[in-house]
């Protein structure tokens, strides 16, 4: 084999052929090379990429109609106020405590609709009974998930136009919305005085907890 190599070699039709054969070689190498160096790079970034976006998810984008909350509202005009709803939810069910002056109020969701549990029975009532200090849709998810996207971010502050939620107010005010771990901070102070001249401070702080782990039973209640 050396004998017929060196015989090539001795050849310059044969010596080209050699490098011919050599650089092809190494041209095949350094493609296989190449590719693997691609395939793995890809894998790698894509395993990145999908521990960067699980673990960047803010909370509002973790919410998915499975969850136990509590919503505080603190309300400063003459005197400071202070409301709790706690409860829990799961699909189209929902248990609710409103906290008022230490007086309890018990109220279950089913289907859009609310009932007020009043000893052993359930009262149909209407959503403003629950929600008689504060609108509902500035409680709902969907509606600050629709502030957050038309909001200006600075890390974990977000600024939204009171007018961009109430058109033709002719307002230049902003509302802030922080959210830090399982609490979004809400300041609707800017928008809640637009039809209340004493009102000093509106602000809703929202906490979210068992996220995706409620179960039938923790929202079962019987209303036949």
């Amino acid at each position: 084999m050396k004998k017929e190599v060196k015989q090539l070699w001795s050849n310059p039709k044969g010596k080209a052929l050699i490098k011919i054969g050599i650089y092809t070689l190494l041209i095949f190498i350094i493609v296989i090379y190449l590719s693997l160096s691609n395939i793995f790079s890809n894998h790698i970034n894509t395993n990145n990429s999908n521990n960067i976006n699980n673990n960047s998810k803010t909370i509002i984008e973790k919410l998915n109609n499975n969850y136990a909350f509590k919503y505080e509202i603190n309300i400063e005009e003459d005197s400071n106020y202070t409301y709790i709803y706690e409860g829990k939810v799961k699909d189209k069910k929902m248990i609710i405590t409103k906290i008022e002056d230490d007086i309890k109020s018990n109220y279950y969701i089913l289907n859009d609709k609310y009932y007020l549990k009043k000893e052993d029975s359930y009262l149909l009532v209407s959503e403003k009974s629950l929600y008689d200090v504060i609108d509902y849709e500035y409680l709902n998810i969907d509606n600050i998930k629709t502030y957050l996207n038309l909001a200006d971010k600075n890390g974990d502050n977000y600024q939204i136009k009171v007018s961009d939620i109430i058109l033709n107010s002719g307002s230049l005010e902003y509302i802030n919305i922080k959210l830090v771990d399982n609490v979004i901070t809400i300041d609707y102070t800017n928008l809640f005085k637009l039809n209340n001249d004493k009102l000093k401070r509106y602000i809703v702080k929202l906490e979210f907890s068992d996220i995706d782990k409620i179960r039938d039973e923790d929202v079962s209640f019987d209303i036949t």
